[in-house]
């Protein structure tokens, strides 16, 4: 297969590329080696095997690879970027204003941006800064935001984890085939569902159901629309909240109030200040309040 090398070179002033061979549809692969200096497109980029830069790469239009895109510096396009390997940037961030799609890993130095989609159908998303999506972020792997919060206009779905140092916002459901671990607030749109643990470091609310075949464990209150349910210990430092029923498999705990629409099962006890609302159907409930006004 033909490689194709850019060098500075074959850039102009403004760090544009102006070099004979038209890359909208090479047929080869695409090495870019320009030093230090930005290495821009006025058109959009498609090679018919990988494109690697040393540096960062610009386009005017799409990005798209038939292997893979590998760059040191920054990724940006003023469309899709697409590759059917993977996407990674290790000297700095990715950036689309269409949506980002791969066929493996998409991983960062520094925050992935997409006014659409972010998609990884064959690997995880993996970024040292934040994740934010104007659409769906969905991934066949791990999602893992370690230096920020995730943030998808969409749905955020994962067959491994997902995990964020930040915040997890969703404008639709929350769904992972792993467990959901936040530093800050979990708070979406639609229904927050974990085959595992779901933790926050501040509060979880959901439009919808809340589910965990783990515990649920939160930093502030718990709040849903739907129900509640865990299969262990569902721990709160606030209010419980649920406009449906509430069910764990282990204690349930709220440092304040808990309020229910419909019943409460527990494999233990039920601890609060005060139940609101609701009625125990299975469980002890401990009021915490009143015990230490009789104690």
């Amino acid at each position: 297969m033909t490689t194709l090398k850019i060098t500075i070179d074959d850039l102009d002033a403004d760090g544009y590329y102006n070099g004979p061979v038209d890359l909208a549809n090479f047929d080869g692969n695409i090495e870019i080696d320009t030093g230090e200096s930005w290495c821009r497109f006025k058109t959009s980029i498609r090679a018919s095997g990988y494109i690697e830069s040393k540096g960062s790469v610009h386009s005017a239009g799409d990005i798209n690879s038939h292997g893979y895109i590998n760059s040191g510096g920054d990724i940006k396009s003023f469309g899709d970027i697409n590759s059917v390997g993977y996407i990674i940037s290790s000297g700095g961030g990715i950036k689309s204003s269409g949506g980002i799609s791969s066929g493996g890993d998409i991983k960062s130095f520094g925050d992935i941006n997409s006014v659409g989609y972010i998609i990884s159908s064959g690997g995880g998303i993996k970024s040292s800064g934040g994740i934010s999506s104007g659409g769906d972020i969905n991934s066949r792997d791990f999602i893992n935001s370690s230096g920020g919060g995730i943030s998808s206009g969409g749905d955020i779905n994962s067959r491994g984890g997902i995990i964020s140092g930040g915040d997890i916002k969703s404008f639709g459901d929350i769904h992972s085939v792993g467990y959901i671990a936040s530093g800050g607030y979990i708070n979406s749109i639609g229904h927050i569902h974990s085959a595992g643990d779901i933790k926050s470091g501040d509060y979880i609310d959901s439009g919808g159901d809340i589910e965990a075949t783990g515990g649920i464990k939160s930093g502030g209150d718990i709040v849903s629309v739907g129900g509640i349910k865990s299969g262990g210990d569902i721990n709160s430092r606030g209010d419980i909240n649920s406009g449906g029923s509430v069910h764990s498999g282990g204690h349930i705990e709220s440092g304040d109030y808990i309020y229910s629409r419909g019943f409460i099962n527990s494999g233990g006890l039920v601890t609060c200040k005060k139940l609101r609302s609701g009625e125990v159907a299975s469980g002890e409930l401990v009021e915490t309040t009143i015990v230490n006004q009789t104690g």
